[in-house]
């Protein structure tokens, strides 16, 4: 994650990123952000990972085409 591109997030993708910050400072629980998002624990497991990982930069789809 050396190179720092800005990330433009979709509303959606915002509101998670707001809900995944609150979870990482301990604000809420895995189980409150699961039922905020409509996702199991275990999908928004998988987007935390994304998120320690990469940074707000691993909230956005990966169907969305960049190039």
């Amino acid at each position: 994650m050396d190179d720092k591109k800005p990330v433009l997030l979709t509303l959606h993708e915002a509101l998670r990123l707001d809900l995944i910050e609150a979870y990482v400072a301990r604000e809420i629980t895995l189980a409150e952000v699961a039922e905020s998002m409509e996702l199991t624990r275990r999908q928004c497991s998988r987007l935390i990972k994304r998120y320690r990982e990469l940074g707000p930069a691993g909230l956005v789809s990966r169907r969305r085409d960049y190039e």
